[in-house]
């Protein structure tokens, strides 16, 4: 989850739900929640689950953001690369969602620090494959995530092969919206970011920005960077990007020449250009290399080597929703 000043309204051990629930540890704070790993004992056996306590607010954009979220998350929970939400209860200002426990931990610690896909191109395709069943699945019941980024996703277990989508806090059902900078800086579309990409539109495309969204979680599988700080031309990676189109991802970072044209066709400025969902997948499942090197010569060691790379090539890092 994002870095949030939130102060988590309960401690480890505690009681919730008139002693029914108990909290064992906190998993996890956003901008208006927690996230706990608790355990139901008025059952047999006890019940396990992920717990997001969302606290109520007089500001009513967060009251519609948490609506939307319990909705849209209920929604699609019936896909089984999504997490399941299992029950929801409202007790004072409090809203307590109940969804599986992913054990395995998130795709941003896979990608920066246990390093699970150097080398593994396999394991790799597996899981995005699985990323993109996720969102294919959502926007066919007219659900766009908005959040695309490897701290929403998760796996189910300690075997880091199967995946699920979660946190529909910024989703939203309107195709076309003037909501502009949802989401998380470095994976909103440029069209997102700024109106400015839209010409003489006033609204960008939903599903499209999801489209870009997954672009740049790509990228981090494979080479444990972003492509740049954010999608627009005061970022200096950006810049150059939109100068040399072709040449210069592969220039930085060792991507194959096969998901250079790929990401060619999903970084596309203009929208209506950018590839759909199932031209995608269609095109990943097609894969067998995403990096220039098969081993486990990791994107780290390539910088090194370069140490002349320019200084925006940046780690990869949670960013601030």
């Amino acid at each position: 989850m994002p870095v949030s000043n939130l102060v988590p309204p309960y401690a480890a051990g505690e009681w919730i739900i008139n002693r029914t629930v108990q909290l064992k540890s906190l998993l996890g704070v956003g901008g208006y929640a927690c996230v706990y790993h608790a355990v139901e004992v008025c059952v047999d056996p006890p019940q396990e689950y992920a717990i997001k306590v969302v606290m109520h607010s007089s500001d009513k954009v967060k009251d519609e953001l948490l609506k939307r979220e319990i909705t849209y998350h209920t929604m699609v929970s019936g896909s089984p690369d999504i997490v399941p939400v299992r029950r929801i209860l409202r007790e004072g200002d409090r809203t307590f969602i109940f969804m599986d426990v992913c054990r395995g931990g998130d795709l941003f610690t896979a990608i920066a620090f246990n390093k699970r896909f150097a080398g593994n191109d396999a394991l790799l395709k597996h899981v995005f494959l699985q990323i993109l069943d996720a969102v294919i699945f959502c926007h066919k019941r007219k659900i766009y995530h908005r959040d695309l980024k490897p701290e929403n996703i998760l796996f189910t277990d300690a075997s880091c092969s199967k995946v699920q989508l979660t946190d529909f806090g910024l989703a939203t059902t309107e195709a076309y919206t003037n909501e502009f900078r949802f989401g998380s800086l470095g994976y909103m579309a440029p069209e997102n970011y700024s109106r400015d990409f839209l010409m003489t539109e006033s609204k960008y495309s939903s599903k499209h920005s999801d489209i870009w969204s997954l672009g740049v979680l790509l990228f981090n599988m494979i080479t444990n960077r972003v492509p740049w700080d954010k999608a627009h031309q005061s970022d200096a990676g950006f810049s150059e990007f939109r100068i040399y189109p072709d040449s210069y991802l592969p220039t930085i970072f060792p991507i194959s020449d096969e998901v250079n044209q790929l990401l060619l066709r999903v970084f596309a400025l203009d929208y209506k250009q950018r590839i759909s969902l199932v031209d995608l997948r269609k095109e990943i499942a097609r894969i067998d290399y995403f990096s220039t090197d098969s081993s486990d010569y990791y994107v780290d060691q390539y910088v090194l080597d370069f140490p002349s790379l320019p200084s925006y090539v940046l780690s990869l890092r949670p960013l601030l929703t």
